[in-house]
């Protein structure tokens, strides 16, 4: 799956999407700072995907000004139709319209 959609976001969109990219976030577990690691990062837009649904770690996303595309093997469309409209969707989250 996670090479269909780094295909997918590259010859479609000439997108980038790495993996291990630690993100710093502004939560603390004693002095240190929580680093969320997600399953694919696409620097280009700020965009964490994750393939599991956690409201905690999206809030943390969230508070950092980054809308994560949540990716879920069942879904019901096809994976390249669901990053699609994503992306469409996190361009009108990041002007502010929705």
């Amino acid at each position: 799956m996670l090479k269909r959609i780094t295909d997918y976001l590259k010859s479609e969109h000439q997108l980038h999407s790495l993996r291990g990219e630690a993100i710093k976030t502004k939560r603390k577990l004693g002095t240190e700072y929580v680093n969320l690691i997600p399953v694919l990062f696409i620097p280009e837009l700020k965009i964490p995907v994750e393939m599991t649904s956690d409201n905690k770690r999206d809030e943390d996303y969230m508070a950092l000004g980054m809308l994560p595309m949540i990716i879920s093997e069942s879904a019901t469309i096809p994976v390249e139709m669901y990053i699609d409209e994503f992306l469409e969707f996190h361009k009108e989250w990041k002007r502010g319209h929705i």
